[in-house]
């Protein structure tokens, strides 16, 4: 569908893109993601995705992420994710909500770009 065309486009390119459920939780991220952070994807699936933001972010960055789902509206934030090997690496995440014919949320789909 619409999403596996996104994450087509995506790969390899400069942005990070991933997806998750209606639930918030991560199901997928695009390789260009996991190489800034030299992580595995299983790493961020589920609520993994939380160990990757800089520990002095995480609080906020969930709970504006809790509130964008609860509210059924887009999430913009600027937040720092933190790799494996301890650097930070400062982001900007757009996350849009996807939808079915009968406009329900059916999951998100998120656009991280480095600043």
């Amino acid at each position: 569908g619409n999403v596996d065309r996104v994450h087509a486009l995506a790969e390899g390119g400069a942005r990070a893109v991933w997806e998750s459920g209606v639930d918030g939780q991560c199901r997928r991220m695009t390789t260009t993601g996991l190489s800034w952070l030299g992580v595995q994807l299983v790493d961020v699936l589920g609520n993994g995705w939380v160990n990757i933001i800089l520990p002095a972010h995480r609080e906020a960055v969930r709970e504006a992420w809790d509130s964008a789902i609860a509210d059924r509206r887009e999430f913009r934030m600027d937040y720092s994710w933190v790799s494996a090997d301890g650097k930070e690496i400062p982001v900007h995440a757009h996350t849009y909500p996807l939808r079915n014919k009968l406009n329900e949320i059916t999951g998100w789909i998120g656009i991280v770009d480095r600043r």
